[in-house]
């Protein structure tokens, strides 16, 4: 078993919709803030895209954050959904499913 190719961008999504409900703005206001369309806000945070680095950028600085903390967010919940998918990464780069047990 691998993780699924949209693992990183669920990560992504679930940690931009929490930055933006911890700041209390709609997705229409932090698009207005970042000076991107509501519609990018509203597919990254559906997981329909990770989002250009470039978006990314924008949004953290917006949030009040920096981009690599946020990376590093979605890095610890891409590990927590491969745990909860019982799939971990070796130290090679590669995926394996967790022994059953």
């Amino acid at each position: 078993m691998t993780t699924p190719a949209y693992s990183l961008d669920k990560a992504i999504a679930a940690e931009l919709r929490a930055l933006r409900a911890k700041r209390r703005l709609s997705q229409r206001e932090l698009a207005e803030l970042a000076g991107v369309h509501k519609n990018t806000i509203n597919r990254i945070e559906n997981g329909h895209r990770g989002g250009q680095i470039e978006h990314l950028a924008v949004l953290c600085n917006v949030l009040g954050v920096k981009l690599s903390d946020f990376m590093l967010a979605v890095e610890l919940e891409v590990e927590a959904m491969e745990k909860r998918a019982g799939v971990h990464a070796d130290p090679a780069g590669g995926r394996h499913e967790l022994p059953q047990g």
